[in-house]
Order: structure tokens, then sequence, then C-alpha cells
């Protein structure tokens, strides 16, 4: 039964970031036709910001505090708008939520499967993924999962 209940937890996850990222979709589709005469950015530019977007990922960079558009635009040699342009794009919303979903994305993997860490206290794990503030964290947190971050280690440790 408890793990039914972080089955839903995490299908309901699932499934808001799928809406969103349709809601962003239909939006985007919307804008194609702007987005295309008003873009300046070339499909090989934009393939290559891709392309580093995902080395950036797997490279886990957006776990520190200090990662902002300007330090990811310095990092790829380009500027803020292009990379900007490519994220709302490709990643279904800007590069503030992008960074966010990454963020608690990685530290959901990391409790599902690193048990010890659910003994640590919450300030901690806002800390592991990036976040200075408790309070952005647990905000951030529950708009995403749906639970605040106590109350899914408590579903966690049930399991």
């Amino acid at each position: 039964n408890e793990d039914v209940h972080l089955n839903l937890i995490e299908y309901k996850v699932s499934e808001k970031v799928q809406k969103e990222n349709l809601q962003n979709e239909n939006v985007q589709n919307e804008n194609v036709a702007n987005s295309i005469q008003t873009s300046n950015i070339s499909e090989e530019k934009e393939q290559q910001l891709l392309s580093l977007l995902l080395k950036f990922e797997k490279s886990e960079k957006f776990l520190n505090p200090d990662t902002s558009l300007n330090s990811v635009a310095t990092l790829f040699k380009t500027n803020q708008s292009y990379l900007s342009e490519i994220i709302n794009k490709n990643k279904g919303g800007n590069f503030s939520s992008y960074i966010h979903q990454l963020r608690i994305k990685y530290l959901l993997n990391q409790l599902n499967t690193n048990p010890k860490l659910l003994t640590y206290k919450i300030s901690y794990l806002a800390e592991i993924c990036g976040y200075s503030s408790y309070e952005t964290f647990t905000r951030i947190f529950k708009s995403i999962v749906g639970l605040s971050p106590s109350s899914y280690i408590n579903q966690l440790k049930k399991k």
C-alpha cells in the first residue's frame, strides 16, 4: 500500500511535468511563426547549445548554488539571449525553472537510491542540490513534487 502511494506520488510528479511540458509545447507551437521570424539563432548553433546543455546536465554543474544564466552562457561561450531562447524553446520553461527541475530531479534520485540521505536534515539536502536558502528549496520542492520535503522523506521511510 505504501509502495502504491509512493508510485502514485512519482506518477503525479511525472504527470505534472508532462502536463507543464504539453502546455509549454502548445504555447511554443502558437509562437513558432513568430520565433522563426524573430530568431537569429541558426539551426547549427541551436544544436550546439542543446548538446552543451546535455553535457551540462550530465556534469551536474547545476548543483552549484552560483549557477546563473550568465555563468552558464559564459561557460558555453555564448550570450545570455541565445541560451535563454534555446532553453525556453526546448526545455519547457525559463532558465530558473529548468535549473529547479534539474536540482529536484537530482535530489529525488538521490533520496530513492541512497537511504542514508533520509536521515539528513532538510537544510543539508537543500544544500547538496544547490540551494543556499532552506525556504526557497522547500517552496520549489513542494511546487514540483506536490509534497513538502519532510512529507516526501516520511513516505520513503515507510517504504
